[in-house]
């Protein structure tokens, strides 16, 4: 019998390195309930893969920020805050009002469950064959989720 080596899949990516998702689910993790030791929203994105549909996890504290922390030599907003902005649910003038007014942002995570995104990934630092979707580069296709 001959031993004959497959081809791995992985994301599927076009000429400009987007690769295509649905947001499939959005599950809240209770810090209580499980080993995580603060509460988190995990994203679940099914994107096309080279043979089949490849799952990538996103995982982000279940606060949004109006401010800027520093990462490294950049300033950006957390994960979640940075997510719901590249995805439409609220404006940062929307976010910056509702700071100064000390009001929650009107919205819902819910109504991204299946939204199509488009995105680039980046390669993890500690493990340079698994990729990450970067957050910057995240952005709706057809509806948007407002």
């Amino acid at each position: 019998m001959a031993l004959k080596p497959r081809m791995a899949n992985s994301v599927k990516t076009d000429d400009q390195g987007y690769a295509t998702a649905t947001l499939a689910d959005i599950t809240f993790l209770d810090a209580d309930e499980t080993e995580y030791e603060q509460e988190q929203f995990l994203f679940d994105f099914l994107a096309e893969g080279t043979k089949k549909p490849v799952n990538l996890k996103l995982w982000t504290r279940t606060n949004i920020n109006a401010q800027k922390y520093e990462n490294g030599s950049t300033k950006d907003y957390s994960k979640l805050t940075r997510l719901c902005l590249q995805l439409g649910l609220f404006s940062e003038s929307e976010l910056s009002e509702a700071y100064k007014q000390g009001k929650e942002v009107d919205t819902d995570l819910d109504q991204l469950k299946g939204q199509k995104v488009r995105f680039k990934l980046f390669k993890q630092a500690k493990n340079h064959n698994l990729s990450q979707i970067d957050i910057k580069t995240l952005e709706p296709i057809g509806k948007s989720a407002k």
